[in-house]
């Protein structure tokens, strides 16, 4: 039986840049991603002032996170 080696498994360091948040509506996010090759767009949507998430799917469309309407 030989002897394995481990290594430390780390997260990797994510590049961030500060830059102020899209304030943009669900018509103009999808305009947006594609105008800058964007995988991911986080943004304001200006109809509700909260943060939602549009991203390519895997079949390249785009899907859209948002959080839950409140009644």
């Amino acid at each position: 039986m030989g002897v394995v080696a481990q290594h430390r498994r780390t997260a990797g360091v994510a590049d961030r840049e500060s830059r102020p948040m899209p304030n943009l509506d669900e018509e103009a996010a999808p305009s947006r991603a594609r105008e800058h090759a964007l995988h991911l767009l986080f943004f304001t949507d200006s109809a509700t002032g909260r943060g939602s998430l549009l991203y390519q799917r895997y079949d390249g469309n785009l899907g859209l996170i948002s959080p839950a309407r409140r009644g």
